[in-house]
């Protein structure tokens, strides 16, 4: 079973989005609640980790990423 990293409700209640671990890749899935049905997927792939999702508006995902870079390799 995939590791749920974070979960978040959407203001009206209809829907839920959840973040979770899938081998080397992280991924979110919007679900309706009265449905139980996956509306929407996605997967992120290595070197950026999805590490928290959330809601903006009734409609509107919002997610914290983070990628791992190695020394020397960022330039500002």
């Amino acid at each position: 079973l995939p590791a749920i990293s974070d979960a978040s409700i959407s203001p009206d209640g209809r829907h839920v989005v959840i973040a979770q671990s899938e081998g080397a890749a992280t991924a979110f899935r919007i679900i309706s609640l009265e449905t139980q049905q996956s509306i929407y997927a996605a997967r992120i792939e290595a070197p950026t980790t999805l590490r928290g999702v959330g809601w903006a508006d009734n409609e509107t995902v919002t997610f914290t990423v983070s990628t791992t870079r190695a020394p020397g390799t960022v330039q500002g």
